[in-house]
This record gives structure tokens, sequence and C-alpha cells, in this order.
């Protein structure tokens, strides 16, 4: 017997448990889904960049420590928006 929550209803757990079934659920049946065109608009684009040496493959161990040095760069970064200000701690 199925149930029906609404999201606002739903516990964080519930909600990731249902996009969790949703996904595989689409994955089952991948071959089925067509792809849209723009897909391989984006793909060309991003060919011919890399072609180009506009942009360039990295390897993720590099990505990973450049980003850890970027959020230590900016921990306790000052912070404002209208009617509130404050401190963010970045990773």
């Amino acid at each position: 017997m199925a149930t029906t929550l609404t999201f606002e209803t739903m516990t964080v757990e519930q909600k990731i448990q249902a996009m969790e079934s949703l996904w595989d659920s689409l994955c089952a049946k991948a071959d089925s889904i067509p792809t849209p065109a723009w897909h391989g608009e984006v793909l060309a684009q991003r060919e011919q960049s890399l072609q180009s040496g506009e942009d360039r493959f990295e390897e993720w161990s590099r990505l990973i420590k450049r980003s850890k040095n970027r959020s230590r760069e900016n921990r306790d970064t000052r912070v404002g928006a209208p009617g509130l200000v404050g401190w963010v701690s970045l990773l």
C-alpha cells in the first residue's frame, strides 16, 4: 500500500529516500529516455573549447586541493545582505 506525503510534511530522510527511489526508477529505464538536442550542442561546444585550448582537463585530486586552499583563504568572510549581516565560515 502506497503512502502519499506532501513535501512540507516529509522529513529530510523521507525526501532523500523518495529522490533515491525516483532516481533508481529513471536509471532502470535510461535507454527509453530521449536526450534533448541541446545536450549535443553543449557537448559540441565543450569539445570545441577543449580543442581550442580555452578549457582543459584537470586531475580530480588537484581540483579538491585547490578548492580546500580557496576555502581556507575565504574562511570567516564577512557577508551581508539587506537587513542581514553575519559571519560565514566556509569549508
